[in-house]
């Protein structure tokens, strides 16, 4: 292989791996903020190494005990737990990698993050990488083999979590308007949310053909059907849980 040859696959690898690093950096906050009603997550199974599994549960550790078990993660509450396992994950993972390329460039190495759950310095890590992969690359040609692996690992572990979010998901609490009746099911009881991708966004569909929530309540219509976009689900949580707490609908 010549140099040329080289040179263009070293670009091409070095602009891949930064597009997967785009992608986490845009990608991580819908996986914080995705909390669809009624549906449980599996717990992840870890992939980090014995070294990150060893600081990441050190992180936790000391967080807990600074703030208690009121805060996000501390919470017996599955999805959370879930969210905080993943991004607790990505974060030291996300460290250790800017910490490695940033010595090897020859760069001021980043603070490592204040808390478990200091998120924001998520993106902070993920730039660092980007922006001096490159220099590193060329003092050591290791730095982008580790850099390419650690960026795929990642994209894939994240891109795992948030698959979890799937067109055609059904939710397993009924809704909160129709309580489940359908024409077919006039008794009632049928669970009838469902996710759908529509025009590239994700929104959750009332399939029941007799559901007809107030104008105050729903602004988004699909096929006919009530529909509320992402930006609306943790106001539609906090309705489906008003009501299968109470069994009423909520005021």
């Amino acid at each position: 292989m010549n140099t040329e040859t080289l040179t263009v696959t070293w670009a091409r690898r070095l602009g891949q791996v930064r597009a997967d690093l785009l992608w986490i950096s845009d990608r991580w906050p819908d996986l914080y903020q995705s909390r669809i009603p009624g549906t449980a997550r599996p717990r992840p199974v870890g992939h980090a190494a014995t070294d990150a599994r060893r600081r990441r549960d050190e992180l936790v550790r000391t967080e807990r005990a600074e703030r208690g078990d009121s805060v996000l993660g501390g919470s017996k509450a599955p999805m959370d737990l879930d969210v905080l396992d993943v991004l607790t994950e990505l974060l030291t993972t996300a460290d250790e990698l800017a910490e490695r390329i940033a010595e090897t460039a020859g760069v001021d190495v980043l603070a490592p993050p204040t808390t478990a759950y200091d998120y924001p310095a998520l993106g902070l890590y993920l730039a660092h990488v980007g922006e001096h992969l490159a220099a590193a690359a060329e003092i050591d040609h290791e730095a982008l083999d580790d850099a390419q692996h650690t960026v795929r690992r990642m994209r894939a572990r994240l891109e795992g979590a948030l698959g979890e979010i799937v067109d055609g998901h059904r939710l397993s609490v009924m809704c909160a308007w129709c309580r489940g009746v359908t024409s077919e099911a006039p008794a009632g009881g049928e669970r009838t949310l469902v996710v759908r991708l529509v025009a590239n966004a994700l929104v959750i569909v009332c399939t029941s053909d007799v559901c007809s929530p107030p104008p105050a309540d729903c602004g988004t219509w699909v096929y006919g059907r009530p529909a509320w976009p992402e930006h609306e689900w943790g106001w539609l949580n906090g309705r489906l849980e008003a009501v299968s707490k109470d069994g009423r609908m909520a005021s």
